[in-house]
């Protein structure tokens, strides 16, 4: 089990908007979800999508 940061499980039609709105902007869906969430909670903006990297998750948990 992964020791790290919280990763909340969305649902699947949440998901399925967020997936197609990212495509719509063509930015990743993290950037989209991050900007989404930040306004909601009235935060400062996140950094540009150029500037942030998506890595994918590693398929082995960390120890």
């Amino acid at each position: 089990m992964c020791r790290g940061h919280y990763s909340p499980k969305l649902s699947r039609p949440l998901v399925s908007k967020l997936y197609h709105a990212a495509k719509e902007k063509k930015v990743p869906m993290t950037v989209l979800a991050d900007e989404i969430m930040s306004a909601g909670l009235g935060m400062k903006q996140p950094e540009p999508a150029a500037s942030v990297q998506e890595k994918p998750a590693s398929p082995y948990p960390q120890q």
